[in-house]
């Protein structure tokens, strides 16, 4: 492992000071701690739409754009911050014995999740499969995550479960938006991967405002993480981070409402104080993949296919606008080539609406 990645794992995995607090000038307290041990009233949480699409920037400005792992994606999100006290229910309650079971810290968010995603080659309207592309697959999913705080350091975990195959449903709902918006009808869906069951588990930790500040009611920071995912569809490991500058409070604290919820972290939704809120961000990943349910054909089944590249790097762009309770995101991810047969690189999107109630 290169020098600058051991050092990111000593900072992350290192344990946390018996009161140590944590060295940014933008990091939060943690949940509870104002209390004094008092039990708290519950947070209100965020509901969050995701549409992933292989490329925002050029829906919207009406660009031409090919790719060979057309990928479309919508996820329900709630969000749900912990106060660490009996407000929380029972919800909260055994978020805190898993993060008190694990030596995590403090859990400080439980996420719930629903989601359907389809991946089919860019010429959908062709009844046979090219050599150089993925197979069509459709997964259908639901997740159940926490993320706890120990000092400067946030761990999460996600448990995914749901199935790939035919009874994710992914040819009629395809079908019925392409009609509705008069695209080519998709006729492929015959090479679909077979029904397989989908059991992940995605953990990591990010550092807590590692290097950042704020400036009256400006904010910077960058947060760098490690995470890792182990399940039937997909077992892989990786490093991210993230740059954010913005209005204090509405830095994102880890990559914001990915469609694919195997390869993200999990942290609290920004909420800054005023009721105005903006922040644009940057993120990087560099990822190590030893197996892809869809780019390899399957796990317990086997379907033509080309294979996931070994080695694949990202970056991306995006905002946030937040009016008063409501968060609106846009972020724009290019990545290197993912499977082995590809000779381009890998753009998509995500477009969300979060509202806190």
């Amino acid at each position: 492992m290169p020098a600058p990645a051991l050092a990111l794992a000593a900072v992350l995995l290192a344990p946390a000071r018996a009161g140590a607090r944590p060295f940014s000038a933008v990091a939060a307290a943690e949940p509870g701690e104002a209390t004094g041990g008092a039990p708290a009233a519950p947070l209100p949480a965020t509901w969050t739409a995701v549409w992933e699409n292989d490329s925002w920037w050029a829906l919207l400005w009406g660009l031409p754009y090919a790719d060979e792992r057309y990928t479309n994606g919508l996820r329900l999100v709630r969000d749900q911050p912990l106060a660490g006290g009996d407000g929380d229910g029972a919800l909260g309650r055994a978020a805190q014995a898993v993060a008190r079971g694990l030596r995590l810290g403090t859990a400080e968010l439980v996420q719930l999740s629903v989601q359907q995603d389809m991946y089919t080659p860019y010429r959908i309207w062709e009844p046979t499969r090219a050599p150089d592309t993925h197979p069509w697959a459709a997964t259908l999913t639901a997740t159940g995550g926490l993320s706890a705080r120990s000092g400067a350091r946030r761990t999460s975990l996600a448990l995914t479960v749901g199935a790939v195959g035919p009874v994710a449903q992914g040819a009629p709902t395809q079908r019925a938006a392409h009609a509705r918006f008069g695209a080519d009808t998709p006729v492929g869906w015959h090479h679909q991967l077979a029904t397989e069951p989908v059991l992940d588990l995605t953990g990591g930790v990010a550092a807590v405002g590692p290097l950042g500040g704020a400036l009256g009611p400006v904010a910077v920071q960058a947060v760098p993480a490690l995470r890792a995912s182990l399940g039937t569809r997909r077992l892989a490991a990786g490093m991210d981070g993230i740059v954010a500058l913005g209005t204090t409070g509405d830095l994102p604290a880890a990559r914001p409402f990915p469609a694919r919820p195997d390869r993200a972290l999990l942290a609290p939704p920004p909420r800054g104080p005023a009721a105005l809120g903006v922040a644009v961000f940057g993120l990087a990943t560099l990822e190590a993949v030893a197996h892809d349910m869809v780019l390899d054909g399957g796990t317990f089944a086997a379907s033509p296919a080309p294979g996931a590249a070994p080695l694949v790097g990202e970056w991306g762009a995006g905002g946030m606008l937040r009016l008063g309770p409501v968060h609106l995101w846009m972020v724009h991810v290019v990545a290197g080539p993912e499977h082995r047969a590809a000779t381009r690189d890998h753009r998509y999107g995500n477009a969300s609406v979060s509202v806190r109630i």
